[in-house]
């Protein structure tokens, strides 16, 4: 099965965050679905990821949430080194694709960008973008949504 398109994780990034999952949360809530495996326990675990509780000059919730998204699916599934390469190559996708416009790739650097906008209106597409790789990059390496 294809990796969603990014229009259809937005969707499901508003459907996760309508539940009340914060941006750590959403990744996994949406990732982990996506690829059957939904745990409720790491994802309201993972609320302690959110660069936007009080984090904010640290790195973005999305992106440490994507490499646990990363790592929970690699399970007992390939060796510890390679699940540590795919998250370094999250990482470098991720400041490649989506923080490459900003300052940085910390919560601060995206949510003051546009001190006018809110945190629903900037980190949606943030959320989604981190998903979205972290599932490529499973793909990639045989571990398959349904």
């Amino acid at each position: 099965m294809a990796v969603p398109s990014l229009d259809e994780l937005l969707e499901r990034v508003r459907v996760s965050a309508e539940k009340g999952n914060l941006c750590s949360q959403i990744v996994l809530d949406v990732g982990l679905d996506y690829l059957g495996e939904l745990k409720a326990d790491v994802v309201k675990a993972a609320g302690g990821l959110a660069g936007a509780q009080g984090f904010v000059e640290v790195t973005c919730g999305a992106l440490t949430a994507a490499g646990v998204l990363i790592a929970s699916a690699a399970l007992e599934r390939m060796e510890r080194d390679q699940m540590y390469m795919l998250i370094q190559e999250l990482e470098e996708r991720f400041n490649q694709d989506i923080a490459a416009s900003y300052p940085g790739n910390r919560c601060g650097d995206f949510l003051d960008a546009d001190p006018n906008k809110l945190p629903t209106e900037v980190c949606p597409p943030i959320i989604a973008g981190a998903t979205k790789i972290a599932l490529e990059l499973l793909e990639e390496n045989g571990i398959h949504g349904h």
